[in-house]
């Protein structure tokens, strides 16, 4: 029979008051003795890599693992959930390497453990997260590794595929890590802290992307953190208790009782009120919008580590801490996961008996009640447990016990049996039979194939890539250094389909809420709502000349009848594209092109994520990547051997219809080959400008995300990560083309609000002196242009391309196709030629003696256009070259320098006229 105990509730009030606290500094209780194996492993032996291969290979081919416990080939998870649990550490015999590689799968619905498989290679101290039918290993100490009786931690990913049973390694985590905490929210995947094999505790935090292969790294925890509780709660991350340092009193480490929260979309930690005592190794999951607290350990009055027994419940609104109920065995690093109303605790960690732990436990929420479930196949700590869902809805499932269930007496407070849970009549249960054969008789079918896929890929000497990762590793960012192979022939039709929505059908968000409404929770009840006017683009100002307007609200429609989290087209130009493995030529420089909107296909976010790279001598566009996040009508710098994004539209985020400005920067650093999200603009922007001037990067301008234009120009500080605000513009403006020349920065054209009925495209030029920060006018341009772009080639500036307001009473934008040049010797603006196609809002990017000119929008075809030109300024000639793989505007170029210069410019400009020249 289950044991019950009836909850003792005791609240201790943290906080009347839903808003962030300041940083404090809060007694933390110091300790030598932090080891969470509380000193029992007291040495690793080393193992030579003869006997670490032997080791993998026979845990490679291993069908049970001891007598007595049946292997299952699949989950059988049709009607009910199951649990799964990943590698962790036997304390009495750590050197038995089979237990930290092996997957043991739980079936609450026969109180039964099964083995299940093994790990590619062994794992203790590591995260598991779920997402789509896959399970992500991250991390963790790996026994067969040791150095000087210490194990070593990893960077490693791993993922089984739950339907296949397959295991696969992925892009590696920047930083080696145990003892760290992961959380799956919004088809992501957020790691945090952990400890390295140095012994140094991180307060890293990365993001991977599992569609992508992509690892992120986001803004680190305010101090470094090791086994903290970990559970997100509408839209927002908590951070609760764990291990942390202070070099000045306590270099060894510390618990802490600080609650710290990220916010995700604005990639910024906050505090929250503390929790009364120090707690670290416990686990954290979310129910009911409210944080449970599972266990843990804090000191004794020895100064050990002792296990405690206690499950507290945080309320985040309420800012109280109340105390539900204990389990009967305090632990510590045990492993849980939640799955409706049930929560699974398995193994971990006891002081009490001073040795790891085999107990698994199942708390049912609807009758407040804790159940003894079968106990591990060996007791072990460091484990990692997730959460399998049921592939159909099926009864509710009992955990049978010791005790028959007709002869067991209903706890106080508990609901009484209804009658779906009776016996059903006979054909009831034929139907059941019935069903479940089928469903057998599916997966075989279905695992037969897949084995025949894969002999006659091993046969071709092809390598297949299972499922949706077909196409989607074919386009994935290539940062963990290999290319997978093309398909096969009989697929590639598969591949030109217009839509693909990949792990259909989706899986319910964990919370009610994402990140577009985590503002609302911080708001002081007390306080009045204040609400912000969106100014809306005239059509007048509007670069895509009205085609994107309130364009969104049917997709929105069926997305949220769907329940779809993002809808994305896969580039059906991918097949004709060779996808480019390295961003930086070793004598050539490239051109790259970030980002960018489909006018046809506003909605595809993939458009807004690629990443292109322009060859000259080949002619030839290669498709490198994915940005983090989708952006268009954003700006880009090539600066300190990185390529710097700032600001932009995001087509996930909009107002009234229309795509709201952000304040992000993303760099990608050519050595680590990694894009990482540094610190945001102090202005959301888009239709800005950004620079390079004098090893600083400025910011300029633009229209924020309440569809203001702004005047104001920030620069960023590489050594603080930070934004300083400088001398703003003496009139707000957007979409002007500006250039670093002659010791000024220049400002070209522009569009000002519109407050009278003349247009609002100008003709102003403005310079500006970063040394003395001032502004001085310069010569106007021929006439008023907006989205032109410019370059300085030749040692002089060069205006391409562009929008002037059109001859009739309406004003509307027309694309003209002038090139201007600027004459320092008479100090006037010149037109130098036309292009074939007049554009605005294109790529304009200076190689040598060559201006390369990209895409952009065409007014007079009322369409973005794929169309690209090259002028020779040495000769004044313009040249047609390769098109875009799509009609794309918004987008931003930057030029990466060769490793190694080979050529002159000279030379390098004769190459590329000899290429392009019919």
């Amino acid at each position: 029979m289950a044991r019950y105990r009836k909850p003792e509730r005791v609240t201790r009030v943290i906080s009347g008051s839903d808003e962030y606290v300041d940083f404090k500094k809060i007694d933390e209780e110091p300790t030598d003795k932090l080891d969470p194996n509380l000193g029992i492993i007291k040495s690793m032996p080393k193992l030579e890599p003869e006997e670490i291969n032997d080791t993998l290979l026979r845990q490679t081919n291993l069908r049970s693992f001891k007598p007595g416990l049946s292997a299952v080939n699949d989950l059988d998870n049709e009607s009910t959930p199951v649990v799964l649990a990943f590698g962790g550490i036997n304390t009495a015999r750590p050197d038995e390497y089979l237990n930290s590689s092996s997957v043991f799968v739980y079936h609450p619905d026969r109180n039964k453990w099964n083995f299940y498989t093994t790990m590619m290679e062994p794992r203790t101290y590591h995260a598991v997260g779920y997402f789509h039918r896959r399970v992500y290993v991250f991390g963790g100490y790996n026994p067969l590794h040791c150095r000087k009786g210490k194990m070593q931690a990893t960077a490693t990913t791993f993922q089984l595929t739950v339907q296949t049973k397959q295991w696969r390694k992925r892009a590696d985590m920047r930083y080696a890590r145990a003892h760290h905490n992961v959380t799956v929210m919004d088809e992501r995947i957020f790691v945090f802290g952990g400890r390295d094999s140095n012994g140094e505790i991180l307060a890293a935090v990365e993001m991977y992307e599992p569609e992508m292969d992509q690892w992120t790294t986001l803004a680190s925890i305010p101090e470094p953190m090791m086994g903290s509780a970990i559970a997100n709660n509408e839209g927002i991350i908590y951070v609760i208790g764990g291990v942390t340092t202070n070099k000045e009193k306590k270099p060894e480490g510390n618990l802490s009782n600080k609650i710290f929260c990220f916010d995700p979309l604005n990639n910024k930690w906050y505090r929250k009120p503390s929790l009364s005592s120090p707690r670290a190794f416990s686990a954290a999951t979310t129910q009911n919008k409210k944080i449970w607290i599972w266990g843990g350990a804090n000191l004794s009055e020895e100064g050990l580590l002792s296990s405690i027994d206690s499950i507290d419940v945080l309320d985040p609104k309420k800012g109280t801490l109340e105390h539900h109920m204990n389990f009967e065995l305090a632990k510590h690093c045990h492993a849980v996961a939640k799955t409706g109303a049930h929560v699974f605790i398995v193994g971990g960690m006891s002081s009490v008996e001073a040795s790891a732990i085999a107990e698994t436990e199942m708390y049912d929420r609807k009758r407040n009640i804790i159940q003894r479930c079968s106990l591990l196949p060996v007791a072990l700590t460091g484990i990692a447990v997730a959460a399998i869902p049921a592939d159909t809805g099926g009864e509710y499932y009992e955990v049978p016990t010791s005790t028959p269930s007709s002869k067991a007496k209903p706890q106080p407070g508990s609901k009484p049996t209804s009658v779906k849970y009776k016996k059903q009549p006979d054909i009831h249960e034929r139907n059941e039979a019935a069903k479940k054969v089928q469903r057998r008789w599916r997966r075989y079918i279905e695992q037969k194939s897949i084995t025949k896929r894969m002999q006659q890929g091993d046969s071709s000497g092809s390598t297949m890539l299972e499922g949706n990762d077909r196409i989607s590793g074919r386009i994935r960012t290539y940062i963990s250094g290999y290319r997978p192979l093309p398909p096969d022939q009989d697929d590639l039709s598969k591949e030109l389909v217009p839509v693909s929505i990949p792990f259909w059908p989706p899986d319910p968000d964990t919370t009610d809420s994402v990140f577009h409404t985590v503002r609302d929770q911080y708001r002081n009840p007390e306080e009045q709502m204040g609400f912000k006017h969106f100014y809306t683009i005239p059509r007048q100002m509007d670069p895509n000349l009205g085609m994107l307007l309130f364009m969104d609200e049917d997709y929105q429609h069926s997305k949220k009848v769907l329940g779809l989290r993002s809808v994305e087209s896969v580039p059906y130009y991918i097949n004709r594209f060779q996808a480019s493995g390295t961003i930086q030529d070793n004598t050539i420089p490239v051109i790259i092109g970030t980002g960018g909107v489909d006018l046809r296909d506003p909605m595809n976010i993939a458009y807004g994520r690629s990443v292109f790279q322009y060859h000259p001598l080949k002619d030839r566009w290669e498709f490198f990547g994915y940005m983090p996040q989708p952006r268009n009508y954003h700006a880009a710098a090539y600066y300190r051997s990185a390529i710097y994004i700032t600001g932009g539209y995001d087509p996930d985020v909009r107002t009234w219809g229309e795509m709201v400005a952000t304040k992000t920067t993303f760099v990608y650093e050519l050595a680590s080959k990694n894009w990482t999200r540094m610190g945001d603009m102090r202005c959301a922007r888009s239709h800005h400008s950004l620079l390079v001037f004098n090893d600083v990067l400025y910011a300029i301008g633009g229209r924020d995300d309440i569809g203001r234009l702004v005047s104001s120009v920030e620069s960023y500080d590489h050594e603080s990560n930070e934004w300083t605000m400088e001398k703003s513009m003496p009139s707000p403006r957007m979409g002007m083309a500006a250039v670093a020349h002659g010791g000024y920065i220049w400002l070209l054209g522009g569009l000002t609000s519109m407050t009278t009925e003349e247009p609002p495209v100008l003709d102003d030029v403005l310079c500006y002196d970063p040394v003395f920060k001032h502004w001085v006018d310069g010569r106007p341009l021929r006439i008023g242009r907006a989205f032109g772009n410019a370059a300085v080639c030749d040692n002089k500036i060069w205006l391409c391309g562009g929008a002037a307001p059109s001859t009739d009473e309406n004003n509307y934008l027309v694309s003209v196709p002038a090139i201007d040049v600027y004459d320092e010797e008479t100090m006037e603006w010149k037109q130098k030629t036309s292009l074939g196609c007049p554009r605005h809002s294109a790529i304009v990017v200076a190689l040598e003696s060559c201006l390369y000119i990209a895409g952009g929008v065409n007014s007079h075809e009322l369409s973005a256009t794929s169309r690209n030109e090259l002028y020779m300024v040495d000769n004044d000639t313009i040249q047609t070259v390769r098109e875009l793989p799509i009609p794309l505007t918004g987008m931003a170029a930057v030029t990466i320098p060769p490793k190694c210069v080979t050529f002159r410019s000279e030379s390098l400009s004769i190459m590329i006229r000899h290429k392009v020249t019919p």
